[in-house]
């Protein structure tokens, strides 16, 4: 009697620990997971990656866009600079577009043999300024790979540079142009701030507006003497006039919505201008969160869906999660990750139900008793999904396959 009850006790252990609730999904769901989510590697450190699973996946495909649920998951980065190698190795994706300045990265892309993988890191967010990403950026320089940004948001000050070079090739007045980025620093600082009055920034926002227009009309008579750098300086011009425009009038309507469909249709146009006119007819690998690479969102619209409306089936999108661990916030502070919902349908359970570190998950088009799970809400914590403060997702439409790990920490301190 006392063995029965200890097996009992044991048994039901089992049942409650955070582990087994990912294994408690039913058999079909079982099924499912064991013959079509594909092992990428057993260990935390993925040296043995294998990623020939992705082959079919990726046929024929110009952009492949690669996602993550937050900007702070070391693990995330690492796995996905395995992908991007791959990727560059065997199916001769030449060119990354990450999610940062489109003018930083034109900048660091132009002067990448002369500078070191941790200053190729300054174009970056904050949260991607990491040892993982001077990695990749070691492989970028060693393979003569392109990279190129298409945020509409200035991040770091590499775009000086690139508009001085071109203001003196058209003997421009280098230091007025200079100065117009010192004082977008100035203007968009306080477009930030909460305690900003519409009345009190608007005509310094409007003169500023009013002074890179004049440097855009300025440039635009050089036409017959365009320099390899000019179409991208005046892409960049256009998305500081744009950032303005929409934060200027952000601090006036308070219209949160508007404010994300401006950034990120901005993001979608540059990364369709970049594949036309910089990289045409190259494959090309896009970096951002799962919010902005998403085909698909509820609630917003998002850049993916913009790209999905041009691209259609040339473009494959890969979305990241993890069941477990901890990782930094936008503003470096560690946050753990929450336990899988016990009342409720929760990625987590599925994730927790697969024994190796990191899994490919293709999404079929088709649903079944087994697969059903990612055609219905499902809950996904730990990131951000939309304004309302959303936790539920519909993966089947979002995304076209799944990265899956185990856990995730912070990154590693840039060296």
């Amino acid at each position: 009697m006392k063995y029965l009850f200890s097996i009992g006790l044991i048994y039901l252990v089992v049942l409650i620990t955070p582990k087994a609730q990912g294994q408690n999904l039913t058999k079909a769901e079982q099924k499912f997971l064991q013959k079509q989510a594909k092992s990428v590697t057993t260990t935390k450190d993925f040296a043995e990656a294998n990623w020939k699973m992705i082959d079919k996946a990726i046929k024929g495909k110009q952009i492949v866009a690669l996602g993550e649920f937050n900007h702070g998951a070391k693990e995330v980065f690492y796995l996905r600079n395995k992908l991007i190698k791959y990727l560059h190795q065997k199916h001769q994706f030449r060119v990354i577009l990450f999610e940062s300045g489109i003018g930083e990265l034109a900048w660091i892309d132009l002067k990448k043999s002369q500078l070191t993988p941790r200053q190729m890191t300054y174009g970056f967010l904050g949260g991607w300024r990491n040892q993982a990403f001077q990695e990749l950026m070691q492989y970028v320089k060693e393979n003569k790979l392109s990279v190129g940004g298409f945020d509409v948001q200035r991040f770091g000050g590499d775009f000086t540079h690139l508009l001085k070079d071109v203001a003196t090739q058209h003997s421009l007045d280098t230091a007025l142009y200079a100065s117009l980025e010192k004082r977008f620093t100035s203007v968009s600082r306080a477009l930030k701030s909460r305690k900003t009055q519409y009345e009190a920034i608007q005509p310094a926002t409007d003169q500023l507006i009013q002074d890179y227009r004049q440097l855009l009309n300025a440039l635009t008579i050089y036409n017959k003497k365009e320099s390899k750098t000019l179409p991208i300086v005046r892409q960049t011009l256009l998305n500081r006039v744009h950032y303005l425009n929409f934060r200027l009038k952000f601090v006036q309507k308070k219209n949160w919505h508007q404010r994300w469909i401006a950034r990120d249709s901005a993001m979608a146009n540059n990364v369709m201008w970049l594949a036309d006119n910089v990289f045409k007819g190259q494959k090309i690998i896009l970096v951002a969160h799962n919010f902005h690479v998403a085909k698909f969102n509820q609630k917003e619209e998002v850049m993916g869906e913009f790209l999905a409306k041009k691209y259609g089936d040339q473009m494959y999108v890969l979305g990241a999660f993890a069941a477990k661990g901890s990782y930094h916030g936008n503003y470096g502070n560690t946050r753990k990750m929450k336990a899988p919902d016990t009342k409720a349908s929760d990625l987590k359970h599925y994730i927790n139900a697969l024994p190796d570190y990191a899994y490919f998950l293709p999404i079929p088009k088709k649903k079944t008793k087994g697969n059903q799970w990612l055609f219905k809400p499902i809950i996904v914590n730990d990131t951000f999904i939309n304004l309302n403060g959303g936790k539920k997702m519909v993966l089947a439409a979002y995304f076209d396959g799944l990265l899956l790990l185990d856990r995730v920490s912070p990154p590693e301190e840039k060296k």
